[in-house]
């Protein structure tokens, strides 16, 4: 956690160094899901899980079965670190077969690391695409537009959201905000961890 905190000051002073001292912006906006989620987005990872409900219960299904139960719904990108890969080891056995098997078959060597592959693929690449998926179908309501708070001009955003709300109904423009998404930034910072 204190790796992760010190990461955190890292992003902020390198972004506060190079968006604001160095252009002349006088504020910064740090921008979260809770801008999202006051403006009336269905933007929280228990909508998240609404939706894979919905779109893909397995997905659902394993995740929950392999990152810490329903509980992971309230943390999920601290419960996507605490993969239990014992339990995907466990439900995959019955694939392995000994050598001694009286039906052995060649494709048994394959069988169980196929099994393992597949649940991955399921919890990893699958459920990407279905949170891309759901990110790009969360709309801006008309509350939104009723909820519109000032923000100061000659101002500099540094957003940890998945969304547009900044720039679709505040009008920020790309120059004037960073998010997790403009990876170039990140990847700087991360190489001097």
């Amino acid at each position: 956690m204190k790796k992760l905190l010190k990461f955190g000051i890292k992003v902020i002073k390198y972004f506060y160094y190079s968006m604001i001292l160095n252009t002349g912006y006088e504020t910064l906006y740090i921008i979260g899901n809770g801008f999202d989620l006051y403006h009336g987005r269905n933007s929280s990872y228990k909508d998240f899980k609404k939706f894979l409900a919905i779109k893909n219960p397995e997905v659902l299904e394993k995740l929950e079965d392999y990152l810490g139960g329903k509980s992971l719904w309230s943390d999920f990108e601290e419960a996507l670190a605490r993969l239990d890969t014992e339990k995907i080891v466990e439900e995959c056995e019955n694939y392995l077969q000994s050598y001694s098997v009286e039906d052995w078959k060649d494709s048994y060597n394959h069988d169980y690391q196929y099994e393992i592959n597949k649940r991955i693929d399921l919890i990893t690449e699958e459920m990407r695409k279905l949170f891309t998926e759901w990110v790009l179908q969360i709309q801006l309501t008309e509350e939104a537009y009723t909820k519109k708070i000032y923000l100061y001009n000659n101002s500099v955003f540094l957003s940890f959201n998945y969304t547009n709300t900044l720039e679709k109904l505040y009008k920020v423009q790309a120059k004037n905000s960073m998010s997790k998404v403009d990876f170039p930034y990140f990847k700087k910072i991360i190489d001097c961890i």
